[in-house]
């Protein structure tokens, strides 16, 4: 094996397989990744057996070969280093070098043969979705933050896709609040729908790039092709729970303000939370809303935000953490709040915008 590779495109897949490749394992091959040379092409495969990326980078190929290499050495090295990169595979021994600079290093490999077979020929003729990336991207990175961070609760940490007829949906939730995005498309394919893991979700939202992203439907996994790189996750096993019954079908005040005021309010009053005061409450008036802190031993803020509301007086509480990951997530300026009552979940979405609804559950106050 004989290879001579651009850097950067290179360091571009490495800090993608970086997230993929275990850091510790009982099994060291995981943390290692399979180089591979053929035709002119240089395959790389990352894997953590539930998780795979292929990527097929154009190099100048002088001899074809493999190595398996650790992935965050190999992936230091390149990122101090200049120029064009030659590889060279002697024995069990991966030598690397530049065309601009005048280091050589020696990496030890494991055996290729020991590293996890990835079964691809499914893909070729797996029935296949395609979405623009920059969409897809926006979708899921809206749902990321409202997964649950829990591993035992291996349902909710993820992310639900769905399609119906003309619209596809990503759907995420922690169980105290959900985030739905939806977006309509053209597509002809069968209504389908499958659980990506939350750890599939940010890779791809690293991974996709604007153009066309095919989404082809395996077997119990489901692959993401662009451009030159596929990957291919395992679907969660399980159902993802009725989440539009989560969602609530009436509510009584819808309360509009600015995106932009709120987030300023929330960062004049950021140092009045803390592990054991996370909860921000909301005084609404007819024309304002006061934003303020619980009383500690610290102090207390408040802040003041204009709203168009004309209705009774509602005071309501929540977490505040959930209230900048939404404010992070609505696009529009102006956000609408639309409550039932202080202790039902409440909506928050664009004010003009149905396509991308955040509900959350109050917290209740002690009377």
């Amino acid at each position: 094996m004989r290879v001579k590779i651009d850097k950067r495109e290179l360091e571009y897949i490495l800090d993608l397989s970086n997230e993929i490749v275990l850091k510790k394992s009982i099994n060291p091959i995981l943390s290692n990744i399979l180089l591979e040379t053929n035709d002119g092409i240089l395959k790389l495969t990352a894997t953590d057996t539930e998780l795979t990326l292929i990527a097929d980078i154009p190099a100048d190929v002088m001899g074809d070969g493999s190595a398996c290499v650790s992935n965050s050495t190999l992936r230091e090295l390149i990122k101090a280093s200049t120029g064009a990169l030659i590889f060279e595979k002697e024995n069990s021994l991966l030598k690397m070098s530049s065309d601009k600079e005048r280091f050589k290093v020696t990496l030890n490999t494991l055996p290729s043969s020991e590293f996890p077979v990835i079964e691809t020929e499914e893909i070729v003729n797996a029935p296949t979705f395609t979405i623009k990336g920059f969409v897809f991207r926006d979708m899921i990175s809206k749902n990321i933050p409202f997964a649950s961070k829990e591993e035992t609760r291996y349902t909710f940490m993820s992310v639900f896709v769905e399609k119906t007829g003309l619209e596809l949906r990503t759907v995420s939730s922690d169980t105290r609040r959900l985030a739905l995005v939806k977006s309509f498309i053209d597509e002809t394919v069968s209504d389908f729908s499958f659980l990506i893991p939350l750890k599939t979700a940010k890779i791809l939202k690293s991974m996709v790039k604007d153009g066309d992203l095919r989404i082809k439907l395996l077997n119990k996994r489901v692959a993401f092709v662009q451009d030159n790189i596929t990957l291919i996750s395992s679907q969660v096993e399980g159902d993802f729970p009725d989440y539009k019954a989560v969602i609530p079908q009436e509510t009584e005040h819808n309360i509009v303000f600015n995106r932009t005021e709120l987030e300023k309010a929330i960062k004049i009053l950021n140092p009045f939370f803390t592990n054991d005061n996370q909860r921000i409450n909301l005084y609404i008036r007819k024309d304002t809303i006061k934003v303020a802190t619980d009383e500690t031993e610290m102090g207390q803020g408040e802040d003041f935000i204009s709203t168009d509301y004309e209705g009774e007086n509602i005071d309501i509480s929540f977490n505040y953490s959930y209230i900048k990951d939404i404010i992070a997530s609505v696009d529009e300026e102006e956000i609408m709040m639309k409550i039932k009552s202080p202790e039902k979940p409440v909506i928050f979405k664009g004010k003009n915008n149905d396509n991308c609804i955040f509900v959350t559950v109050p917290s209740i106050r002690s009377r």
